[in-house]
């Protein structure tokens, strides 16, 4: 599990050179707004992303 907070860019992943096959890489994340009457609003995005690696390159679908 990668846990970032108060991230306001890019996050990368390193993957293995030698990494063949199928492969899912899974992740949520989690937003809170704050209004400016001081209410806050949660709310999150899940992802997941399916690689499909061949020899050197990898195809990415993002679901």
């Amino acid at each position: 599990m990668i846990k970032k907070e108060h991230v306001r860019e890019y996050i990368g992943f390193t993957l293995n050179s030698n990494l063949t096959g199928n492969h899912t890489i899974t992740g949520e994340i989690q937003i809170y707004e704050v209004w400016w009457i001081g209410v806050i609003v949660p709310s999150k995005l899940e992802f997941k992303v399916e690689l499909n690696c061949k020899e050197k390159e990898c195809r990415a679908t993002l679901r």
